[in-house]
């Protein structure tokens, strides 16, 4: 197997999942807000993994996270976490089923349940509801008409259909089609030239979201989604978890310590995975997080009550737009 493992969140994040935690994620526990990265059951899940790595179960260059594409294609490895689920999408000429048809025509692509571990638990990332922020210059405190115009505009884009489509699809007929010819209920696929990503950049498209407004509202989304990917979804991506907080960097005082503790987390994971030693690093990782996050904790347990009560209500909905894993 291979994954990320130059990604902060996506490094084996299935594997972490099935020990019941998400490291890099605040979560709760016992009352408290601890990050998933330091917690016991990381230390448990890594500790497999660097006995997977030593008998040779894992790529030794998953630290890079480069070429997973090509190497999952080649067969390298078997196993990818870090699959989308259009990866099965045969219409569109950069899914990895039409990349490994190219080579092999009888190839398949299949994805496969969130693996369960010892206490029957199974996860994966969740972006959560703070993913797909929207920030405002503080000059409009005192422009509220501009303020309020952006706000409409917004609501347009992500509510309005007729407003939507262009913006995130094109033209019918041009930029994109039905891709059973006749209706939605197959999805939609881009039309050539406008199927490769740079061309469709060129035209001012963000393949399925806009520049400005970024992903329209649920109904919408699932309208050109297709039934084939949205049943794949429900089979498949179960389980999502979301920090506590919709996003783990969202809490006011990230901006002081989250690069450096994404940068020590990448650095840990990846050494205690490839035979290091586990109980030091990991050590040195909590301090960190104790240190750096301290605030961030503090800001995290005053809130923690009132958004665990909000956040599972956008969770699953958020979960589906599409990580998962698949096998060749």
């Amino acid at each position: 197997m291979s994954t990320n493992g130059n990604s902060d969140y996506a490094a084996f994040q299935k594997i972490f999942g099935a020990f019941g935690v998400m490291p890099i994620q605040w979560m709760a526990k016992d009352g408290q807000v601890t990050n998933g990265a330091v917690m016991p059951e990381a230390k448990e899940a890594l500790t497999l993994l660097a006995d997977w790595y030593g008998k040779g179960y894992i790529d030794p260059e998953f630290v890079t996270g480069k070429n997973l594409g090509e190497k999952h294609l080649d067969g390298v490895y078997a196993y990818n976490d870090t699959a989308s689920i259009y990866s099965t999408d045969e219409s569109s000429s950069n899914s990895t089923i039409s990349a490994l048809k190219a080579v092999n025509p009888a190839g398949k692509v299949e994805f496969g349940t969130l693996p369960k571990g010892p206490r029957g638990e199974s996860g994966g990332w969740s972006w959560g509801t703070a993913a797909n922020g929207i920030s405002f210059g503080a000059q409009l405190k005192d422009q509220p008409e501009k303020m309020q115009l952006a706000l409409e505009i917004i609501d347009a884009v992500i509510n309005d259909e007729e407003t939507f489509v262009p913006l995130a699809y094109g033209t019918q007929g041009k930029h994109w089609d039905f891709k059973n010819g006749t209706d939605l209920k197959e999805g939609v696929k881009y039309l050539p030239p406008y199927d490769d990503a740079v061309k469709l950049k060129e035209e001012g498209i963000k393949a399925g979201e806009t520049y400005f407004g970024g992903r329209p509202g649920f109904d919408i989304f699932y309208k050109y989604y297709g039934d084939q990917l949205v049943a794949i979804n429900e089979k498949y991506a179960s389980n999502p978890v979301a920090d506590i907080f919709g996003k783990p960097d969202i809490l006011p005082s990230s901006g002081q310590y989250w690069g450096d503790l994404k940068k020590l987390k990448i650095e840990t994971y990846a050494a205690i995975v490839r035979g290091g030693s586990a109980g030091r690093l990991f050590r040195q990782l909590r301090e960190a997080v104790e240190r750096h996050g301290r605030r961030a904790t503090a800001q995290g347990s005053a809130g923690a009550v009132r958004l665990a009560a909000i956040a599972p209500l956008r969770h699953d909905r958020q979960w589906r737009y599409g990580h998962g894993h698949n096998r060749i």
